[in-house]
């Protein structure tokens, strides 16, 4: 006997043979049938992920009988039941957010719009790029109703942009991103002084690639040198995955899909102002031909220090 969706709803009263709803997609089939058993068919593949009414319909092309209880039925034990397993979600489970109790966001933004990085939350740069290579340009960066995308072009326009909200001395921060093409551009997500007073009031820069999208980086600068503690890891950066920081006064915690990759908890490395979150798609140049290159952000989250 095989199970179909059908082309629409089914009503306890009035559907015959001859008015039944159309079958639609083929979902499975089920044999060997033997009285007072279960018969079971999954159904998975008939689910409309946007959630409603979901209506499905047996079909056999057996030259008998063949009857199963109804909800009605008077053995309880064999009455038509619905079993839904359910996983876990994979992207949520692994945000560090989700891992390790932030609670609640206090700011930044999904991206869930249309059109230029919202003007109350970002301030999109049209200036030089990084150490003066190239031109970061409004034009280089919009919002397409899920994800943030800047590109960066042959020639080395680029974007950048950094936020209006979460101005903090300590705090959570999470983004979802990923980036692609041209080695010469690098991928980072950063916090900045807002005093602008750099070298010396630091940088974060919890997630950067530096010419390998096979590896992310994290760069803890501190103190008028321009020192720094750095941390490496492999992986694909061309897949979408969470970096996330942890600022407090215990120290800068650093994670990728909510495992602990980088620490630094030495009071004298510590950012002495507030800082707050930039997105950068910066051009190296080399002695390589040139190429484009992109960078996309699902989301920007930021949760209370802890």
């Amino acid at each position: 006997m095989d199970v179909f969706t059908t082309s629409g709803g089914w009503t306890e009263r009035g559907v015959t043979w001859n008015n039944a709803p159309a079958r639609g997609t083929w979902l499975g089939k089920a044999g060997g049938f033997a009285t007072g058993s279960w018969v079971e068919w999954d159904v998975t593949k008939g689910i409309n992920a946007k959630g409603g009414e979901q209506n499905f319909k047996l079909e056999s092309n057996a030259r008998k009988w063949i009857g199963f209880k109804s909800k009605e039925s008077s053995n309880s034990a064999l009455r038509p039941r619905l079993v839904v397993t359910t996983a876990p979600d994979t992207v949520t489970s692994m945000e560090a957010a989700v891992v390790h109790g932030w609670g609640a966001r206090v700011a930044g933004d999904e991206f869930n719009y249309s059109r230029a990085p919202d003007a109350t939350k970002w301030n999109v740069y049209n200036s030089a790029g990084h150490a003066g290579n190239g031109f970061r340009s409004l034009q280089q960066v919009t919002v397409d109703g899920s994800k943030m995308v800047m590109t960066g072009t042959q020639d080395g326009t680029t974007a950048g942009m950094g936020a209006k909200f979460a101005n903090q001395k300590y705090g959570r921060w999470e983004v979802r991103a990923a980036g692609s093409g041209d080695n010469e551009y690098h991928m980072v997500s950063i916090l900045w002084p807002d005093s602008e007073n750099w070298p010396c009031d630091g940088e974060i820069d919890y997630a950067e690639t530096t010419g390998d999208w096979n590896v992310i980086k994290f760069f803890h600068h501190y103190g008028c040198s321009n020192l720094q503690t750095s941390s490496s890891k492999p992986l694909d950066v061309t897949q979408l995955h969470n970096y996330a920081l942890d600022w407090s006064p215990r120290g800068i915690v650093g994670y990728v899909d909510g495992v602990k990759w980088f620490e630094d908890t030495d009071p004298a490395h510590q950012p002495p102002g507030p800082m707050h979150q930039t997105l950068q798609l910066d051009w190296f140049p080399d002695s390589t031909a040139n190429g484009a290159g992109e960078m996309r952000v699902d989301w920007v989250r930021v949760y209370a220090a802890g």
